[in-house]
């Protein structure tokens, strides 16, 4: 037998765009995260004049408008975070548009903004700690309350009115980093909760945003300690009174549980996403049958394992008689059906382990395992007769034949090899008047 001719196979794809290729499977996106940013921090004990340790005598306020200004000029141009809590970066769908990815960006941000706010409000009680030991004033408090209470409230409207929430939520992250600097130093370097808030700053950055994201937070977070430290007059009481440490343990647990958790549910949503995006890599959508390159990956290990302990299986390639005219006739949407009821019909008769697919155009291969060269005869004369009488009713008035070719493992070669010799045997079958079956000798 010789090889059929390039030029006599139909190719669908033409007529009708369907393409039966996959996708692979989307790599996780360590950018498209939800993050948790933390800022805060605790106290250390003072002991010494209140003129020499308290930073608000030394005016704050402005101190932490300047350390704002200087950090803006670090926030990359798609990154927003809290403080002392968190917000997590917008996760990019695969193959989505414009709305939604917005979509995508503002549930994510629904979906921190409780940790922002229990971050912040958590980590603002070891800071209300060192603030009573050193007798802070009035301003104080309220930047401690407007830190732990409205910058959560203004990164959320920020991203909800963001055209791209996900940058939007990447920028908060950094001036969490900065704010979380200026607090650190406003605390006078409190080993403990400076230690603590340091540490989960870079974790959750880590997280969200992977490597690049964190050395950027990380960045902000060393100016906006930097610029604070310096306008504050350096100054440095590293030691932690108890009562500062035992406030310090419920942002430590509370906080780190919550980002484990959004953590371990990202990490569900990608493998769910990766073994949707690997099904659709295997399967014909038109058809829903599995595609040429996975009918290719099963035939292959069929024959590795028929090499190796030995079995029997066959392959069965069908084609469409004359489905040009089909097209032509009466329309692509009846030739689409018509293809939707073969493959239905393929379902209908494979056994579990057999694997029908869709090979491009109006050409079907089935892998039928531990199957002998005559019941994959039989096979083919019941596929036959099922279309014959069994055609939807937009395609009741079209006349379906098919040709079939049959090929049996070979004892060597690939599976390229095995779909070739029943590439044949149906080229014999069509030259033989159509609507029957040859097997490849």
């Amino acid at each position: 037998m010789r090889q059929r001719p390039a030029d006599q196979r139909r190719d669908h794809h033409q007529e009708h765009g369907q393409a039966g290729q996959g996708v692979k499977p989307a790599v996780e996106d360590r950018g498209a995260h939800d993050d948790d940013s933390k800022g805060g921090g605790a106290g250390g004990r003072v002991e010494g004049p209140r003129e020499a340790c308290d930073p608000m005598s030394q005016g704050a306020l402005p101190i932490l408008t300047r350390c704002l200004r200087h950090g803006a000029r670090l926030l990359p141009n798609r990154v927003c975070g809290s403080g002392f809590g968190g917000s997590r970066g917008g996760s990019v769908p695969f193959l989505t548009d414009s709305a939604e990815l917005a979509m995508e960006g503002v549930g994510a941000a629904r979906r921190i903004g409780w940790m922002r706010f229990v971050g912040n409000s958590l980590g603002a009680l070891p800071i209300a700690s060192i603030m009573l030991e050193r007798n802070d004033g009035v301003v104080a408090w309220v930047l401690l309350l407007a830190n732990a209470l409205l910058w959560p409230a203004i990164a959320l409207a920020l991203i909800h009115r963001a055209q791209k929430p996900a940058a939007a939520q990447f920028r908060c992250m950094v001036v969490d980093s900065l704010l979380g600097g200026a607090w650190i130093a406003f605390m006078a370097l409190s080993i403990v909760p400076s230690a603590l808030f340091a540490a989960l700053l870079v974790a959750d950055k880590i997280a969200a945003g992977g490597v690049k994201l964190a050395a950027r937070a990380t960045l902000a977070l060393v100016v906006g300690f930097g610029v604070a430290w310096l306008a504050l007059g350096l100054p440095y009481l590293p030691t932690t009174s108890q009562r500062t440490i035992a406030l310090s343990l419920p942002f430590l647990f509370v906080y780190g549980i919550g980002l484990s958790l959004l953590s371990w549910q990202l990490a569900r949503r990608v493998k769910s996403q990766n073994r949707q995006l690997q099904r659709l890599s295997r399967m014909d959508p038109l058809v829903e049958l599995a595609n040429r390159g996975f009918l290719i990956q099963r035939a292959q290990q069929t024959l590795e394992r028929s090499h190796r302990h030995g079995g029997v299986a066959c392959l069965l390639m069908l084609d469409v008689d004359d489905f040009k005219r089909i097209n032509d006739g009466h329309g692509h949407r009846a030739g689409d059906e018509v293809l939707r009821q073969i493959a239905a019909t393929l379902r209908e008769f494979m056994r579990p382990g057999d694997t029908p697919a869709r090979l491009g155009g109006d050409e079907f291969a089935v892998l039928l395992v531990e199957c002998t060269s005559a019941e994959a005869m039989q096979v083919a004369e019941r596929i036959k007769e099922r279309l014959q009488g069994n055609l939807p009713p937009e395609a009741r008035s079209i006349q379906i034949s098919v040709s079939m070719g049959i090929a049996a493992a070979p004892g060597d070669g690939a599976a390229e090899d095995w779909l070739a010799l029943a590439d044949q045997a149906l080229y014999v079958a069509k030259r033989h008047g159509k609507n029957t079956a040859s097997f490849a000798e």
